[in-house]
């Protein structure tokens, strides 16, 4: 160690490129001295407990060491001007007094950044004894069982905190896919069971005629009443439920708002099993994605985007931007109805997830990949039906539809058109809708976009 230490003082002065790691087990400081470039790693891992001091790079791109916050510039682009070791800890100094002390011990090894007046100004693993500003008692540290600390050549280092990050990775995609797989069938479970309440929707209505029926043998303070069953060819008598607190009037009016509520949402909880279908069919394509990946970056991408946190909250009262439109296509109808039309995947998106409203119309060719067209709906006025005409021509047209041929193309809300998590670009779901056929016509649909080209803002 005392070899290595003295190597790496003789190449000091140098200035420090770059500060990152490989995993999250290792820190590498890149060093320029003016006349060569080398790399310091250490891995204070219980795992590795290793140094190394080489020309040889990780070969790969890693990542900056963002835990040191405002620091990192302090450190990065300064000068790393000696190298010592006390005990269980290798101290860096700078050139702007700051110290940066590698502890080997403990179960993942750390990092503290500290100040002149010995206050601790970052830690890598801060946990209860290394906050910020608190005092960095130096002897402490170092009153730990002398740990040996390895000197691996840097290749083996390099390819065994690979190994080390890849595993990582990969049982973190597995837990992330295991999780989400089962919070979808949990969520499919209790939609299912919503469905099946649905079906109670003649029983409901049923019961509210009865009710209304025999009105004459309701009273307040009922908890139940038993009515012969007209409906049935038994003329059996049934024992209808009463809620005694309310009056006749409102326990009839009871079971048709039931009937009435359950009828309303069989569309949307069958829409919400789609789509969680959906979203279970993508999860269950990165399980089996997953053990054909040897790439940590292609397994990184299985796993949810970190967002990135927002600097300023937009105003409660900000109304909600579309987004870019200029690629969005703008025509006018014959009814005076204005025409949006997507081509790209980017474009279709825009348009469907960002510009279209609930109650628009949404067209798309049926049976092929292609352009995403919405009709704008005006206020209590129907979509006309040659307006719907004129729309599914343009979707023929922007998804390349052979000029002569018949051609489907399914219309439906907007509303009833999602874009589950996880889909690629220009992907969506659509729930119901009907078709439309039309005859494509490429002359006739190229010069009536010609002439009926829109200026009007999408």
């Amino acid at each position: 160690m005392i070899k290595l230490l003295d190597n790496i003082n003789s190449f000091l002065p140098a200035t420090v490129q770059k500060i990152g790691h490989i995993a999250d087990m290792s820190i590498i400081f890149r060093l320029d001295n003016g006349k060569e470039v080398k790399y310091l790693y250490f891995a204070p891992n219980s795992d590795f407990r290793a140094v190394t001091f080489s020309s040889a790079s990780p070969q790969r791109e890693y990542s900056t060491a963002d835990w040191l916050g405002p620091f990192l510039h302090k450190l990065q682009e300064n000068k790393l001007t000696k190298i010592q070791k006390n005990g269980n800890i290798i101290s860096l100094s700078f050139d702007n007094d700051l110290t940066c002390d590698i502890h080997f011990f403990g179960g993942t090894g750390n990092a503290i950044v500290v100040t002149t007046d010995k206050k601790i100004a970052v830690a890598w693993h801060p946990g209860k004894f290394f906050r910020t500003d608190n005092d960095y008692d130096f002897s402490k540290a170092i009153s730990h069982s002398e740990t040996e600390i390895n000197i691996l050549p840097a290749n083996e280092l390099i390819e065994k905190l690979n190994i080390a990050e890849y595993e990582s990775v990969k049982n973190e995609v597995e837990r992330y896919l295991t999780k989400e797989k089962k919070k979808l069938n949990k969520r499919l479970e209790k939609i299912e069971r919503e469905l099946k309440e649905t079906e109670r929707v003649e029983e409901f209505k049923k019961k509210g005629e009865l009710l209304k029926a025999n009105y004459h043998l309701l009273k307040r303070g009922m908890s139940s009443v038993k009515i012969k069953d007209y409906f049935s060819e038994e003329n059996v008598e049934i024992d209808i439920t009463l809620e005694p607190i309310k009056k006749p009037q409102e326990n009839v009016a009871k079971y048709f708002k039931k009937a009435k509520k359950l009828e309303r949402g069989r569309e949307q909880i069958i829409q919400r099993i789609e789509i969680t279908h959906a979203e279970l069919e993508i999860i269950n394509k990165k399980c089996e994605l997953q053990s054909d990946l040897f790439d940590v970056s292609d397994l990184k991408k299985l796993l949810p985007q970190k967002k990135s946190p927002q600097k300023e909250r937009p105003k409660k009262h900000a109304p909600r931007m579309p987004g870019p439109v200029e690629k969005i296509r703008n025509f006018i109808s014959s009814d005076d109805f204005t025409i949006l039309a997507g081509k790209s995947a980017k474009d279709n998106d825009i348009l469907t997830v960002r510009v279209a409203n609930g109650h628009d119309m949404w067209l798309h060719t049926r049976n092929r990949p292609g352009a995403h067209v919405v009709i704008r709906a005006q206020r209590g006025k129907e979509f006309p039906k040659q307006t719907l005409i004129e729309a599914a021509k343009i979707c023929a047209y922007l998804s390349k539809v052979r000029d002569g041929s018949l051609e489907d193309v399914t219309y439906t809300l907007k509303k009833h058109v999602t874009k589950p998590k996880g889909l690629k670009p220009g992907s969506v779901f659509v729930a119901g809708g009907k078709t439309i056929t039309i005859q494509h016509n490429e002359r006739e649909i190229r010069k009536w976009m010609r002439e009926n080209g829109g200026v009007r803002n999408p």
